[in-house]
């Protein structure tokens, strides 16, 4: 894993920009909301098993204030994404939405900026597996270079993820 540190460092320090501009539009996007509720901050498909006494949420580790209607959306993108595709499904996404409308939510701010959470934890998983990888948690070896293989691939994704962030909050708005 360590020989790979210098080709990650090289990447990193080449998308630093990505990442500056990624946390500008993050931060623009939660100026412009203040529905801010404590949230589970991850509603993804594997994070919710089905009971007999209907969906249980699990996996709390990302728990923390957020906006409703950023992780309304987050949640809309996650479920239309369950088909074979990278693109969620915008029929599911809509679904979603109209669900969380019904049931009480309400809109806020519009198209780019409605899944700034998902770019948010982007950077955040990022941030966690290169501190993982570099071995501030104690993980054995094999850990680490799980971690700074994630985070190679994460660092791929990240030239892209403002633009498929702002193609996906379009389908929502």
């Amino acid at each position: 894993a360590e020989s790979e540190w210098p080709e990650i460092a090289a990447e990193g320090s080449r998308l630093l920009p990505v990442i500056v501009q990624s946390s500008a539009f993050i931060r623009e996007a939660f100026d412009r909301v203040e529905d801010f509720v404590v949230t589970h901050r991850d509603v993804e498909p594997w994070n919710v098993l089905i009971s007999e006494r209907g969906p249980v949420l699990v996996d709390w580790d990302y728990v923390g204030r957020d906006s409703a209607w950023f992780e309304a959306c987050y949640a809309a993108i996650s479920y239309g994404r369950m088909v074979d595709s990278d693109d969620p499904n915008p029929n599911r996404v809509e679904a979603v939405i109209d669900s969380y409308l019904s049931h009480g939510g309400q809109r806020r701010c519009a198209a780019p900026w409605l899944l700034a959470r998902r770019a948010g934890l982007t950077l955040n998983r990022l941030a966690f597996a290169l501190w993982v990888a570099l071995g501030h948690r104690g993980h054995d070896e094999e850990e680490r270079e799980e971690s700074a293989k994630f985070a190679a691939k994460q660092l791929g994704k990240l030239p892209t993820l403002l633009d498929k962030v702002r193609q996906w909050s379009a389908l929502i708005s």
